[in-house]
């Protein structure tokens, strides 16, 4: 007897759309870079609209797993108009699986289809970050999120330092963090983001959710 066995994955995807302190990165305040709209992040999701969705509904998706190659372009601005040369920042992803009582380390469960099996980890989304300067350090490789619990982070760009944009078509090296633009240097101011989910049978039939925030925030 064959039976079929579904699971969903819908992962919410947001920007923080204010150039935010870098602690939590809710407020609009900002010290030394010009606040949003001039300072802002552009997200451009390549299908799906806001949510991405997985669905494992054969047996080979469940070995095999599933990626999403590209389907979220993030692109970054960055603005002083005073001009004084302090302006750098940071660049994270932050998972959030709504709180409790969801369990800090697993996926909220919005529907059961079953009994068997585990909940669904946070660790099992891998998420890989690339640009054409490969300014992340975490540059083309799977990563997973910081502890792998809600409020656990990816951390795009991270350089206490100041490293300058190159300029059209060139690449500077290093985590460039400086005023710059994608419209002047889209190798160095833009991500492109991939999403794997490779579940086998382990976890319990459903349908659950995650949310995603990409913030910038001022690398103090």
């Amino acid at each position: 007897m064959y039976r079929s066995i579904y699971i969903f994955f819908l992962v919410c995807i947001s920007v923080n759309t204010s150039y935010a302190q870098p602690a939590g990165c809710a407020t609009s305040t900002s010290a030394r870079c010009d606040g949003w709209p001039l300072s802002k992040l552009d997200l451009d999701q390549q299908a799906g609209g806001s949510m991405l969705e997985f669905v494992f509904d054969e047996l080979s998706d469940y070995t095999a797993g599933k990626t999403l190659y590209g389907t979220s372009i993030l692109r970054v601005t960055a603005s002083d108009t005073a001009g004084n040369g302090d302006c750098a920042w940071k660049l994270r992803m932050i998972v959030n699986n709504g709180g409790a009582p969801v369990p800090n380390t697993e996926w909220l469960q919005t529907a059961s289809y079953g009994t068997s099996g585990a909940q669904v980890p946070i660790a099992l989304l891998e998420i890989r970050v690339t640009n054409n300067c490969a300014t992340s350090p975490v540059n083309g490789t799977w990563q997973t999120f910081q502890l792998a619990e809600n409020g656990g982070e990816i951390v795009l760009i991270d350089d206490g330092n100041f490293v300058n944009v190159a300029g059209v078509g060139a690449c500077g090296g290093g985590q460039t963090n400086s005023v710059g633009s994608y419209l002047t240097s889209f190798g160095e101011f833009s991500f492109i983001i991939d999403y794997r989910l490779k579940p086998f049978y382990n976890y319990t039939p459903g349908k659950y959710e995650l949310n995603i925030k990409f913030c910038i925030s001022e690398n103090l």
